[in-house]
This record gives C-alpha cells, structure tokens and sequence, in this order.
C-alpha cells in the first residue's frame, strides 16, 4: 500500500525545519511541524558557517533558499533528509508504511439487532504492551506530538502516512462506513483513544484501530491489548447509547493479523 504526498501551500521556498538533533540556522525561518490543535514545535536554531548552501530536496518544497548556511554537521545529513521528507507536503509516493492497524469487531449481545440502532459515532480504546511502551519511551518523536510521528497521526495533506483519513479512506466490504474524529495518544496511561463517526450498517463490519508501529520500526513484536472497555457508542447528541459487555476470544493484537479483535456489547 502506498501513500501519496501532495504539494502543501503552506510550505514554501525559504522554510526550515525545527529537529531535536540537528539544527537549520534562523535565517531559514523554519517548516511548522503542526500537531491537531496544538501549537507548532520551535526547536535547535544554531547560527550556520558562513559560505555553505541550505539543503534543496525538491522543487515543489525546498528546504531553505537562503544562501550563507547550512546544517550543523554533516553527520545528520542522513536523518534530516529522513525527517524532512517525513514532514514536508512534497508531492512522493512511500512504497513501505511504517505503522499498521488492528481490526475491532463489535457484535450485539444476543444478537439483538436493536443494539446499533442510532449509532452515530464509535470510541475505541486500546492499550500498549511492553514493546510499544519502551518505544515510544526510547523514541518520542514518534509519539503522535513527535516531529516524526506527526504526519503520522495527522491527515494525509500533512504529508505523511496520514492515519487520521487512512483509517477509514480505503474500506473493504467488511468495514464499516466511518470518517475518524480523533486520535489520542496518552502514554502517560499506555493508551490509545479513537473516536469516529459511523454510517450505515455496523453490525457485522469491523472498524481499523492504528496507527501501530510495525515490527520492522519497533525493533519487537508490537502487541496492543484492548482496555477493559474497548468499545462504546453514542447517539448524534453525543448520549452514550450502548456500552461493551464481553471480549469474545483474546484481548491482544498485533498490526497485520488476518482476524479481527470481536467483543460483545449491549444497550443501554
């Protein structure tokens, strides 16, 4: 599966960009890596020698136009073209995604076919295993806030995998119909929170939970376990209208498992 990359307007000739390990001089101004709602990170400016050149990677997104200063070091050349591309809206299509999803399939209690009836949106929760926890706690940036981790998160228009649309944008015909409102990640808690609006029919149709880091970028086997109430659903007014009631078979998934995480709920 490929993700494709789209020139961004708001990144233009003579923007940088803010990086924990390296730094581009204040001259560059710098690329906003922007999070959901919150404000953009401003780190590492360091003054460049005089007489070098800032990195161009592509026409449609050049890094910095600005003649008189280059990167800190050259040694962090690999890793800021990494980043940049990572976080720039440069138009590129990424053969190998980095990151996976879980499938959650909520059945009736019962059977009872009243159970859906209303359902305009769906909350997910599900919690990180070790793997997971000692990675993002050995690599935070990329945590949904991180430089790398952001357009990770975020929309496709924000130039990475784009989960916030990826998760419902390419539905087989066991997904439901749905559009994500949010993903929340609390690592403070271990936990991931997603939110999204539903149509249509859900019984019988699983629901994408991610992103989750894959094993070639964790480094481990990356295990998720669903919390102790994993699913709920709620009415167009926001009202909570039926809730989890059992796990049927295990808790615990991995990104890239055939089958799908069932659990039963009920009305309330």
């Amino acid at each position: 599966m490929k993700a494709r990359r789209t020139c961004d307007p708001r990144h233009k000739a003579g923007k940088g960009v803010y990086e924990p390990e390296f730094a581009i001089a204040s001259a560059c101004n710098g690329l906003h890596v922007a999070r959901r709602g919150k404000s953009p990170r401003r780190r590492g400016f360091a003054e460049m020698p005089r007489g070098h050149s800032c990195v161009q990677l592509d026409p449609c997104c050049p890094l910095c136009q600005t003649a008189g200063m280059t990167l800190r070091s050259s040694a962090f050349l690999g890793i800021a073209l990494a980043a940049v591309v990572m976080t720039t809206g440069c138009s590129e299509e990424v053969d190998e995604l980095t990151h996976g999803f879980i499938k959650i399939d909520p059945r009736p209690l019962n059977e009872d076919p009243t159970v859906f009836a209303g359902t305009a949106s769906v909350m997910m929760t599900m919690e990180y295993e070790d793997c997971l926890r000692d990675f993002y706690a050995a690599q935070p940036d990329w945590a949904d806030d991180g430089i790398l981790g952001a357009p990770v998160f975020g929309p496709r228009e924000d130039g990475g995998e784009g989960w916030l649309d990826r998760l419902c944008d390419e539905p087989d015909s066991l997904q439901a119909e749905c559009e994500v409102e949010s993903i929340e990640q609390h690592l403070d808690a271990r936990a991931l929170h997603i939110r999204m609006r539903v149509q249509g029919q859900l019984e019988a149709q699983y629901l994408k939970f991610g992103p989750i880091p894959l094993t070639e970028l964790a480094g481990c086997t990356p295990v998720m376990r669903l919390s102790n109430n994993p699913v709920m659903g709620f009415d167009g007014s926001g009202n909570r209208i039926w809730d989890f009631q059992t796990f049927v078979g295990g808790q615990r998934g991995t990104p890239g498992q055939g089958g799908a995480l069932r659990v039963r709920v009920k009305r309330l």
